[in-house]
């Protein structure tokens, strides 16, 4: 009841007043209205960068980065390349603002820059790496024009930072490459030295050949070795009777010991049949002794020749014990110095990688400063608008009519308030705080009694 009663009391204000409702209304449009077609009209050029990430980065990282691009579009240095490239430094209407403005104090190009950044607006996006540029200006030719300058200055100014970080890191990696190429060098110098001194162009090859002529001369120490021990053992058997057998195996020995022992026979026979006083006994003994000296002299020459044998294998021997120490050390000359060549071998290909990797960063370096182009990419050119974004004439008057609306029912109710009138039965107790009896229908005919 009392919401019914509320409503009925609003549209019967309403009603009341609706001289000064309209009246509100209307001044509320009508001021809305002027105010759209007094202002001049504005235009809004827009213009798209994509800004490409180096490597892979997070979404917290990469928004902080596009941040940062943002903030670097919007700096002093962008401003004042994008105000050169629109050669606005030597306008002379902007110089006269400037010494109207300031009295010509400060720098000239920073003071305009300023003015071009108060209109200029960058947004970058929330889910992408795109960043909008847009600028205001009542003419939108200019409008175009600066949005455009301002996204080649910043091209520009990025291709800059790249290039002074580049050459800055260019003129680092020389230096190290300098030093580098020096150790390079040196190493290579030590090498030729060492191989030069000892003679060599292959440390491999000559501890090779050392290595197989110390084996080849072990070998030869074992055999000689052996054959010494043999004669040796031959000469001592010799010596003492037990290897006659050595000696009677000696051709002049056998023959004089076989005609020795026939000789004896024929001996032994004479004396047996003619006795030991005949002459021709005595005859056959000279004989025999003479054989039997001849002999001993032979088998003498044999024992003496098996000596021999034994000192030459002794001496030979001996000889080779002292060939093989002597290659002995050699081959552990030869492996020193094979160790030796090995490290420097090691040094040169070590500084050698490394000045190839400095030389291999320094050409990237030279690479990277010399390109021309950047880590933006213009996504879209601003063109001139052909519709002024403000004012917009619809949305104000829109506008206009919800506030004149809530202005006018706020006009009608303080009216209402300063002049009270009984429109609604229920006023009577409220207002006149006397007892209503009964209300009158509107044909006069019957009455409905209250209460």
């Amino acid at each position: 009841m009392h919401a019914s009663m509320s409503s009925s009391r609003f549209v019967s204000v309403i009603a009341g007043r609706r001289v000064a409702f309209v009246a509100a209304l209307s001044f509320v449009v009508l001021l809305a209205l002027l105010g759209s077609y007094a202002v001049p009209p504005r235009y809004v050029a827009k213009a798209e960068v994509i800004v490409e990430g180096r490597g892979a980065q997070n979404g917290q990282a990469f928004s902080s980065h596009l941040s940062t691009e943002a903030d670097l579009l919007q700096s002093e240095r962008v401003s004042i390349a994008a105000l050169r490239i629109l050669g606005l430094q030597n306008d002379p209407a902007l110089r006269a603002e400037w010494q109207e403005a300031v009295g010509g104090r400060g720098d000239f190009e920073s003071w305009a820059a300023g003015n071009l950044l108060k209109k200029l607006d960058v947004k970058p996006a929330r889910n992408s790496n795109i960043l909008t540029i847009s600028y205001s200006s009542p003419d939108p030719e200019l409008a175009a024009r600066t949005v455009n300058g301002f996204v080649k200055a910043y091209v520009e100014t990025m291709r800059e930072l790249r290039e002074e970080g580049a050459t800055q890191s260019s003129a680092s990696f020389e230096n190290r490459t300098r030093s580098l190429k020096a150790a390079l060098d040196l190493a290579q110098h030590k090498l030729d030295d060492f191989q030069k001194q000892n003679g060599i162009a292959s440390t491999d090859e000559r501890y090779d050949i050392e290595n197989l002529r110390l084996s080849e001369l072990n070998a030869q120490l074992v055999t000689l070795q052996s054959a010494a021990a043999n004669a040796a053992g031959r000469q001592r058997a010799a010596s003492n009777g037990s290897g006659m057998q050595e000696v009677l195996s000696d051709p002049l020995v056998s023959l004089l010991g076989a005609e020795l022992a026939r000789q004896e026979a024929r001996l032994g026979e004479l004396r047996s049949r003619a006795g030991s006083q005949h002459p021709a006994v005595a005859d056959q003994s000279t004989a025999v002794d003479e054989l039997r000296a001849r002999l001993n002299a032979a088998t003498r020459r044999a024992s003496s020749a098996i000596g021999a044998e034994s000192r030459i294998a002794s001496e030979r021997a001996a000889s080779v014990q002292a060939a093989l120490s002597a290659q002995r050390a050699k081959v552990m000359e030869a492996k020193s110095r094979r160790d030796q060549a090995q490290v420097l071998q090691r040094d040169l290909e070590s500084a050698r990688r490394a000045y190839d990797a400095a030389v291999t960063r320094t050409n990237d370096a030279v690479l990277d400063s010399g390109s021309s182009r950047g880590n933006v990419s213009v996504v879209k050119a601003a063109t001139v608008p052909a519709v002024p974004a403000s004012p917009r004439i619809l949305v104000n008057l829109a506008a206009s009519v919800v506030i004149g609306l809530l202005l006018a029912v706020v006009v009608a109710f303080w009216v209402e308030s300063r002049d009270r009138r009984l429109r609604l039965y229920q006023d009577i107790p409220q207002l006149l705080d006397q007892p209503l009896l009964c209300v009158l229908s509107s044909d006069r005919k019957t009455a409905t009694p209250i209460g």
